[in-house]
């Protein structure tokens, strides 16, 4: 029964979640880049906040089951793939999805940028990855020690810097195939490997929830310095991705997913009491 309800509680809040944080993202875009649109950015922003949150709630149901996660990342993972791979030129072979998505008018539109946006700048591999690990790697565990958190602390680094060059190569990619309408064969496949490689990094999960408390801490202060005082001047590049609020994202979500995994971690009150007084004043991260 766990499962089930972790299942069935991790998908509503992640398909609310996106819903809103595309809704957000791709009214920025659209704010931003129109002058039909409303000149406040306030709703999009909170849109934003609220969608990421809710994803970041789906990582907490790894406290019922560990299937949660997996099955949100993996759904998270398919999304993302169905959509980067559909033919940049959406003449006669373009899908019901893209056609979906390239729906003309709000709030469709919106959604469908921010969908198209998320996922062509890897944001979807990242959070996909991060959910898998997750499900993965997070266990009951007596407190981690001094080492394990050290270890974590680098990789807490290692997914920081993953995600920033995933969003990096992700800005050509979205260039690529919405503004040439070609292929950019390569940059998905280095986005996706060094997705891929934040799985690597989370492992730490397994001892100490450092590695994702640490680098969700971070690209959440960045990409919410990023949304709220965008700086005139930035390199295009980097003014797309504070623009569309993808570090506060992802960094809510590992936020998510550190707490998850500290909950799962707790989740057996007799080990962690043994453990804890074995060695007191550890906080059991």
């Amino acid at each position: 029964m766990s499962k089930v309800l972790s299942v069935v509680i991790a998908l509503v809040a992640a398909v609310a979640g996106y819903a809103a944080l595309w809704q957000g993202s791709g009214t920025l875009l659209w704010v931003r880049g129109s002058f039909d649109a409303p000149a406040s950015t306030t709703v999009p922003v909170l849109l934003v906040l609220l969608g990421s949150l809710l994803v970041a709630a789906a990582a907490l149901t790894v406290r019922l089951s560990r299937l949660g996660p997996i099955v949100v990342g993996a759904l998270s993972l398919a999304f993302s793939l169905a959509l980067t791979l559909t033919p940049a030129s959406s003449g006669g072979d373009a899908t019901l999805l893209r056609l979906v998505l390239a729906w003309d008018s709000p709030p469709v539109l919106t959604i469908g940028s921010g969908a198209i946006l998320t996922s062509y700048l890897g944001l979807l591999f990242v959070l996909g990855f991060a959910f898998l690990a997750l499900g993965l790697f997070s266990r009951e565990r007596p407190p981690g020690g001094a080492v394990a958190r050290i270890v974590s602390a680098l990789c807490a680094v290692a997914v920081i810097a993953l995600t920033a060059s995933v969003f990096w190569f992700g800005v050509g990619v979205y260039q690529t195939k919405l503004a040439v309408m070609t292929e950019a064969p390569l940059g998905q496949a280095l986005q996706l490997v060094q997705a891929a490689l934040i799985v690597a990094a989370l492992v730490a999960l397994r001892w100490s929830s450092i590695a994702a408390l640490a680098s969700g801490t971070v690209l959440t202060v960045v990409g919410l310095a990023g949304i709220f005082a965008t700086v005139p001047g930035l390199p295009q590049p980097s003014y797309l991705i504070l623009l569309s609020g993808s570090p506060a994202i992802a960094g809510i979500c590992l936020l998510g997913v550190g707490f998850g995994a500290l909950l799962r971690a707790r989740r057996t009150p007799g080990q962690q009491a043994v453990a804890i007084q074995a060695r007191p004043g550890v906080d059991g991260l």
